[in-house]
């Protein structure tokens, strides 16, 4: 149960830090 819980954040976590890396990475590429 406790193993469950964890692992539903921890991968919400990752999803919107893949978003966040590509956003930046959409920014950097504009700037150059």
């Amino acid at each position: 149960m406790i193993n469950g819980k964890r692992k539903l954040p921890y991968k919400r976590w990752h999803l919107m830090r893949s978003i966040a890396k590509s956003v930046i990475c959409a920014s950097v590429g504009r700037i150059l």
